[in-house]
Order: C-alpha cells, then structure tokens, then sequence
C-alpha cells in the first residue's frame, strides 16, 4: 500500500477529492455543437451547389463565414455547457469578472470546442505518434480517418495562468496554456490538429502553407518542470496543452482543477478560463479578490494558495517570479511570501545553485530578463525589491576569490540600492525637468533619457559598486567581479557582458568630462537652462576628449553619461565616491548632464565613433614612407582621428601635412 505524503493529504483535504464521484457513463454528448453543426450543414450545402466552393469565395475567418453561426460568448457557452456532461460546478464561476475575446480569441476557442465535441462523439481517431502530417503518406492525408468510435467522456477545456490574469486586467495577452481534465496535452494537441485536417478535407477551410508539427517538452523534475507539454501553432498562435497536474504521492495521472490551481504559483496565476462555459473560474478561492485588489488593503496581493514555504521549496525560481509580478502589476507581497524569500534557508539555497534540485543559473537569468526587459517592465523596481529581500546575492553570486565577508558583501549591496534609486530620481528629473526644449511641450533633457539603454543602464548602476573587484580566475589571469556576475551569475550573453564592461571601464573618464564641463558652467554665474549660455555650450566641451572617449563606449554614450551622473549624485549625496572639483548640489548634476547631452549634439560629436580616417593603412606607409605596415599604422591612423575631431571640414591635403608634421616631431623626439 502506497502512503500519501502530508502535502498530498493537505491538497486532498482542499480539493474535496476524497468525495469525488467516479466518472459516469453516458457522458457523450446527444447531439452536436453549433460549430460543428454549422461546419456538417455548410458542407453538405456546398455539395448540392448552394455555395460555391471555398477558393472561389474569400476566406474571412473559420466561423465568420456564415450569418447564422452565433459568435458571442453567451450564445456558444449556453449550448457547450449544457449538452451532455455540462459545466464545472459553479461554486469555482467568478460570477463578476469577464473576459472580453478578440476574434481571433473568439476562432481559437470555437475551434478547439468542435474538437473536443467531434472527438466526443466519436467523429475523430486519433494516433498520437502520427500527429505529425508531415510524416504521413499521402493518401492518409487525403482520406482521413473512416470508422467512427464509440462516445467518448466530455473533455473540459481550460485556459490557464497569465493569459486569463492578463485578459481580466484589460491587456492583451499571446500566451495561452490549455489545460485539460481527462486527456493528455499530446493527445488534445492531435485532436484540434486531426479536426482541422477534416475542416481542410471538406472544404470548409484552405489548407495552411506550411503545417506545424506537434513538439513534446518532456517533464524533467530535476529542473521542475513536473508534466510533459504539447507545443502547436494553430492559426497565427502558439499554443501549449497540457493536462491538469494532481498531488504527489496522489498515484494517478490527472488531477483535479482544485488540485491544480492549489499547486500553482500564486493565486493571481490560478484562475482558469473554461473555454466551454465561456467562464472565468477561481478555485482557490481568493484569486480573483487578489489579483484585483479586492482585500482589505485594497491592493493588488501577490499569494501563494498552498503555504508559501512549500509552494517555492517545489520550485524555488517562483522566489523571483514573485518580484517580476509585484513589481508587474504594482501589487505586495503576502507576509507569507516574504517571510519565504527572506528566512528558507532550502529555497535560499537551491535559488543560489547549491544541492541537489538547485535551480540553473540559465533560468534565474531568464527570470532577470523578464524584470528588466518586455511589456509592463520596471528594472529599478525590480532591482531594488531584489535587494531588499536579500535576493540580490542570490542572483549576482561572488566568485571564489573576490574575497568579500557577508557583512562587506551586504554594504556593497546597500551601495546598490542607493545608486539604484539615485538613477530612478534622476530619470523622473530628466523627464520632468525645469525647462522645455525649443519652447515646446517636452522637458528639455527627455532626449537622453530616451537615447539611453535602459536594460543596460539599470544593471550596470546596479552593480557599478563592484566595479573595481576582480579576481584570479586562472593562474595570473584576473577578471572583474562584475564579468564573473554577468557571464556566470545569470548567463547573460557575451555581447551584454561586454556592454557592461564598456559602461563600468570608462565611466570614470565620463564622470572627468562632466566636472569640467560644470566648472565651466558654474564659472560663468548664470543658469546653464539660459539661451545666452546654452548657445555658446558647443565650444565648452573638448573636442578632442570627448570625441575619443565616444568612440570607446560608442552608442552607449548617453547611458555612461547618466551613469556618471548617478556616481556623482551619490558623491555629493556623501555616500560615493569623492573627486576634487566635484558638484555642490544634486540639481547641478542633473542640469549639467542635461546640457552635455546637448552640446555633443549641437556640437556634431554624438557620431565620433563612425568617423574614418581620410588616408587608410596603405596610404599612411605610402605617404609617411614607413617600408612596411607596424604598430606605427596604427597610432597615424589614432592621430588622423584627433586632428578630424578639431578640424571637422578640413581637408585630406591638410591631413596629410598634419601626419607630416607629427612624425617629424616624433623623430626629433629623444628616446625614452
């Protein structure tokens, strides 16, 4: 005899599983759906010449093609419930939330409702291992499948997760998971795959261009992925079935709704959308009051429907997920779930890659993505909240060797957090601002802001206190702490490595343009924002200087110049670093940035980086008489650039006496 796990008991004892009827017979359905009834007359009017055939006529939609089919909600699900085994129970309907479909919503939802009732009555066969049309031989893709099988047990369709959370909150969402009750997701997936076959066979549909294999994800528990998916695309979408996952220990394959819904994430991403019903439905019980701030606070709360500790030790990356959605849909977190972040040492542990069923450091960096880039993201939010759930070690690891303490470890960590809000004041600063640009209705530094690479911007100031550790990672060869973070930390790619490592390496040189130019700001004793100052700002930077240091971060100029703005608003704000010649105030910081942005422009500086040369390498030995191509190639080929910057409109005769001139003063040079 197999004993059940508390945990199972637990899920057992919410679900009402315990009194769970057994499945009954005669759960067919009598008669057909309106999809299917429409699609069966259609065809057989079409035979008996009442329309012309599907090529002669526009294709405008699967089920838009004849005025009598009801498209609605209310019209379909009243006639999909109520056939044969009918609805859930209705104590799990939200009676008052909606969802509102789009069309193409509308298509994808009749369509899969046919399917299953075609497949119920016993219309369809289906062989999962031949799913794939492209492997079959041509005449079984031209006849189809001929004998008709027995009735078969209603399927009850669901829609899943983020889909619905997004579709209840008014955002449109592309990502739909269907899940099923009584059958596998491989097997519905061959289901809507093999009906739509018939819809082509009859006519009622052009057959696609190209057909799209059914692709298995197998469940793999050692990364918590505990069910085998069924990816498809059907129309314009893709689509991943799945079947309703029950307890462990519970010695059966399908679960329950309930049981599902209590083993997910968090209540705001348990709510289902029975596709049948046309209902939104909440077995939780406090889903929808969640996601919708309907609690007492009256705020959005992101929970967990089962024990906070239990629902991450089963998967300890729903730790992040929790953040991404707080900070997503601007809701808190559940004491129990910061109590879980903040004070498990398993989840703790297997987030930061230690043990066994620890989790990759592939998907923490995917969940990372997820905070900083897409739809409704906030990286400073997100970043912050990491830090202050004392997630941000986990995430970032030290290398061995980088020779940090937890206390040293978590000052730098508070360094982060301060820098990371000094970003934050200073982008509603640039957006904001004092002044509008060219008397119009936008802030005068907004440019900058836009220009900059946010992603990179946020997780570079994030970790610019680190920006000076590193540490042997092979004999005599040493790397900076950062690299480590960002290459093994999260597996982020090598071209934002290298982005980083441009940012951090050069900001220094920023943060010395930028005090020069506010020296020269403040020498002047009138409010940089001034017309009369703002028109003589080209001839205040460097040309030269500047140029050089563009063409080394490139088109990050404008994201290492508010980085630099951040260092130097920490070092007035005392907890930076200080530099002689630094600024009096935060606002000096911001409108000098501000007007430096603009004079690289006005100034024709922000392309430096493409700039050429007018005599390539060749022409350099040719000219110079240097024999043969060296070292010294490239140090003419530097200077070219120099002389290009202070003399923008000059000519390639003028270049070519300037080299003249530079390598006779090279050779006059004594040796040193």
């Amino acid at each position: 005899m197999r004993l059940l796990s508390p945990r199972a008991v637990a899920l057992f004892a919410h679900s009402g599983c315990f009194a769970r009827p057994p499945p009954t017979a005669g759960r067919s359905r009598p008669f057909a759906g309106p999809a299917v009834a429409f699609l069966q007359r259609e065809t057989c009017e079409r035979r008996s010449g009442k329309h012309p055939p599907p090529s002669r006529r526009p294709f405008p939609g699967i089920f838009a093609l004849h005025p009598d089919l009801p498209s609605g909600a209310a019209s379909m699900s009243a006639q999909a419930g109520n056939a044969g085994g009918g609805p859930p129970t209705d104590d799990a309907v939200v009676r008052d939330v909606s969802i509102k479909l789009t069309p193409s919503e509308e298509r994808l939802f009749d369509v899969m409702t046919a399917a299953a009732e075609s497949y119920e009555r016993g219309d369809l066969s289906v062989d999962e291992s031949q799913s794939n049309l492209k492997f079959r031989k041509k005449d079984e893709r031209d006849e189809g499948p001929s004998d008709r099988e027995a009735p078969r047990e209603r399927i009850e369709i669901r829609v899943a997760g983020g889909w619905v959370r997004d579709k209840i909150l008014g955002m449109e969402s592309s990502d739909v998971d269907v899940a099923l009750d009584n059958v596998s997701g491989v097997r519905f997936a061959s289901i809507v795959q093999e009906y739509l076959l018939k819809l082509e066979r009859d006519g009622t549909i052009p057959a696609p261009k190209k057909r799209h294999r059914i692709c298995v994800i197998s469940a793999n528990p050692d990364q918590f992925k505990r069910l085998e998916t069924a990816t498809m695309k059907v129309f314009d979408g893709e689509l991943d079935f799945v079947h309703l996952r029950p307890p462990e220990g519970a010695g059966r394959d399908f679960g329950s709704p309930r049981e599902d819904a209590l083993l997910r994430d968090f209540t705001a991403n348990a709510l289902f959308y029975n596709v049948r019903t046309r209902r939104v439905e909440d077995w939780t019980g406090r889903g929808a009051d969640d996601l919708l701030g309907r609690g007492e606070a009256g705020r959005r709360v992101i929970a967990t429907p089962l024990d906070a500790s239990e629902t991450f030790c089963d998967d300890p990356l729903r730790a992040l997920r929790a953040v991404r959605f707080a900070v997503r849909l601007d809701a808190d977190l559940s004491d129990g779930v910061r109590s879980a972040v903040m004070k498990n040492e398993e989840v703790r542990r297997k987030l930061q890659g230690e043990g066994r069923g620890s989790v990759s450091r592939e998907r923490v960096g995917k969940e990372l993505e997820g905070m900083l880039s897409g739809a409704g993201a906030k990286p400073g939010c997100a970043l912050s909240m990491l830090i202050e759930l004392d997630l941000a070690p986990l995430v970032f690891p030290l290398p061995q060797g980088a020779g940090l303490g937890d206390i040293e470890e978590g000052q730098y960590w508070m360094k982060a957090s301060d820098h990371v809000q000094a970003l934050a004041d200073a982008i509603k600063y640039y957006n904001q601002g004092e002044g509008l640009a060219n008397d119009s209705k936008t802030p005068a530094f907004q440019p900058l802001v836009k220009s900059a690479e946010m992603r990179l911007l946020h997780l570079s100031t994030c970790l610019s206190p680190f920006r000076d550790l590193s540490y042997e990672f092979k004999k005599e060869r040493y790397q900076t702490v950062v690299t480590y973070m960002i290459k093994e930390g999260i597996k982020f790619k090598n071209k934002d490595e290298a982005a980083i490592s441009k940012l951090l390496g050069n900001v220094e040189s920023m943060r010395s343009l930028l005090r020069a130019l506010g020296r020269q700001l403040a020498g002047t004793g009138e409010h940089p924002m001034e017309d009369k100052l703002t028109d003589t700002l080209p001839s205040l930077l460097p040309p030269v200087e500047t140029g050089m240091l563009l063409r080394k971060v490139k088109e990050l100029w404008p994201t290492c110049l508010i980085l630099a703005s951040v260092l130097e608003i920490r070092a007035v704000a005392g907890g930076g670093d200080t530099t002689a010649g630094g600024f009096g105030t935060v606002q000096d910081v911001l409108r000098t940035s501000g007007e430096f942005h603009r004079a690289v422009i006005r100034q024709g500086l922000d392309n430096a980086w493409k700039l050429r040369p007018l005599l390539d390498g060749r022409a350099v030995v040719s000219t110079l008489g240097l024999g043969k191509p060296g070292p010294m190639v490239q140090v003419y080929i530097e200077e070219q650039i120099k002389w290009i910057l202070l003399h923008p409109d000059g000519t390639k005769d003028d270049c070519e006496l300037h080299l003249r001139k530079v390598q006779k003063e090279r050779d006059a040079a004594p040796m040193r």
